[in-house]
């Protein structure tokens, strides 16, 4: 508001506000009184990229600002992709009052799953690790088995299984702001041999009389039937 008064008395008049200081030593003056700073309501941080909240002021006519993102004339303020902290700030004529909001990171997917041992034997250990990718804001490594998503294993940056058979592992990130897309695996599990049973025909021979042997049974992954005289492994 505006007021015009005369005085024989040299005066001065300071905002106390901060806002704007007015000082005179003449007799007369025309004084204009500004608003106080306006209060702004503590918006949430940290929060995640283009997250949405309203911020609030204890007066209207204002207008308002961000150095990242965005804010609409109601207080709506959307932050921004990239990760940082942003100010927004409230201004009525010289006055103003400002927030910060931090803006966390995002995870990126992980490029790919490396292992000490592939193809394994079946019950054999081997270690998987993620590689590529990064976490963000309160995330871990999740591994699963069947599936992205699928049946849990565990977390971290590598994890030892001992698969039975052929299984494909994943990984992914799973955070406050984002779960990534997995990468995947396949740990190739060789099959074991089997013998069910050996036999001769005929079984009893005469010396330098022919005999035929054979087996039944399984070969595993790259095995042969071989034959020894003497112990099993001997000539």
């Amino acid at each position: 508001w505006t007021s015009s008064f005369t005085t024989t008395n040299a005066i001065a008049i300071v905002n106390r506000n901060n806002c704007q200081q007015h000082d005179f030593t003449g007799t007369s003056a025309v004084l204009k009184f500004r608003q106080n700073a306006p209060t702004l309501s503590n918006p949430t941080s940290p929060v995640c990229p283009s997250n949405m909240q309203t911020i609030t002021s204890n007066q209207t006519d204002g207008t308002w600002s961000a150095n990242g993102g965005t804010i609409t004339s109601g207080g709506v303020y959307t932050a921004p992709a990239t990760a940082g902290t942003y100010t927004i700030t409230y201004t009525i004529g010289q006055c103003s009052s400002s927030k910060t909001v931090t803006v966390s990171t995002i995870s990126t997917a992980p490029t790919s799953i490396g292992t000490t041992v592939n193809p394994t034997c079946p019950g054999q250990s081997t270690t998987l690790s993620v590689s590529g990718g990064a976490l963000g804001a309160g995330a871990t490594w999740n591994w699963y088995s069947g599936s992205c998503g699928g049946t849990f294993l565990g977390q971290g940056t590598t994890i030892p299984v001992a698969p039975n058979s052929t299984t494909t592992y994943y990984v992914r990130a799973e955070g406050t702001c984002n779960t990534t897309s997995c990468a995947s695996l396949t740990v190739n599990v060789q099959t074991n041999s089997s013998v069910t049973n050996a036999t001769a025909s005929p079984n009893t021979i005469c010396v330098g009389q022919s005999s035929s042997l054979s087996v039944t049974g399984s070969l595993g992954t790259g095995a042969t039937w071989n034959w020894y005289t003497g112990s099993c492994g001997g000539t």
